[in-house]
């Protein structure tokens, strides 16, 4: 997995509506986004983050509310 830049505002992504993710998206590539971002927000000790933070105009996000207090905690990918 790899650990990405979280940009801060006031990048341009961040201002800009992020489209929806197509169902033919959904092969290894989008899966290895997904494991990069939730270890990026492992890393950076958060419980959420969303594709525009790492520069993806996409409406994708990963949640882990439970972490780091619980052994547990689940990750979810919206």
């Amino acid at each position: 997995m790899t650990v990405l830049d979280v940009l801060a505002f006031p990048a341009p992504v961040l201002r800009t509506t992020a489209s929806e993710v197509a169902d033919t998206e959904f092969d290894a590539k989008f899966l290895k986004l997904i494991n990069d971002m939730a270890e990026t927000m492992y890393v950076s000790n958060g419980i959420g983050l969303a594709a525009p933070q790492i520069g993806v105009s996409k409406r994708i996000m990963v949640i882990d509310i439970e972490w780091p207090d619980r052994e547990d905690s689940t990750l979810y990918a919206f």
